[in-house]
């Protein structure tokens, strides 16, 4: 968890040791403004990557096909409603390859079955911190809602108080009227 202040940019780093590395990036906006930031990625050679808007939440591998440190950063310049909290998950991890044959035969069904696993794991893991994001947008959505309810109420009671009001005066006015005439 990040908090990113309004009109500001924040770069995180992760280093790739070796070509063919996959980098699993994940964010998403906790709180703050419309839940959407910007951001973008860069190679070790500076290279554009991706360049997105307005995103609110983002799943992405890439194969870090350079050696060197790679650049994720976000850009709440857009904001004017002030600091975005955001989560976020960078990780470097060996993708495995078609052409390793060696490696493959090596690896026993057990392996497998614990690679797999840990797959489906972190899955799960990411589903449940999707869930956990949705349910602080809906309550922000909530609280927001709340709040317009509870002022359009006053205002409403108070117009009526006004109209009662004016009501009465009316009616006052009217029999004080006839009443001075005679």
């Amino acid at each position: 968890m990040y908090s990113i202040p309004s009109g500001s940019r924040e770069c995180f780093y992760v280093w790739n040791d070796q070509a063919g590395k996959k980098i699993n990036f994940y964010f998403a906006i906790e709180e703050g403004g419309d839940f959407d930031i910007d951001f973008d990625v860069h190679t070790p050679s500076k290279r554009a990557i991706m360049k997105e808007h307005h995103h609110k939440v983002g799943d992405y591998i890439l194969t870090g096909n350079e050696v060197g440190e790679y650049s994720f950063c976000f850009q709440n310049g857009q904001s004017s409603s002030g600091d975005k909290m955001i989560l976020f998950d960078l990780n470097v991890e060996n993708e495995v390859r078609n052409n390793d044959v060696s490696r493959l035969k090596k690896e026993t069904e057990m392996q497998s079955s614990i690679f797999r696993l840990g797959g489906e794991l972190q899955h799960i893991h990411r589903v449940q911190r999707y869930l956990r994001l949705r349910e602080n947008r809906h309550f922000a959505t909530l609280i927001s809602t709340e709040k317009r309810v509870w002022w359009f109420a006053l205002l409403e009671s108070f117009l009526v108080g006004v109209v009662a009001v004016i009501q009465v005066c009316g009616i006052q006015a009217l029999f004080t009227a006839k009443k001075s005439r005679r």
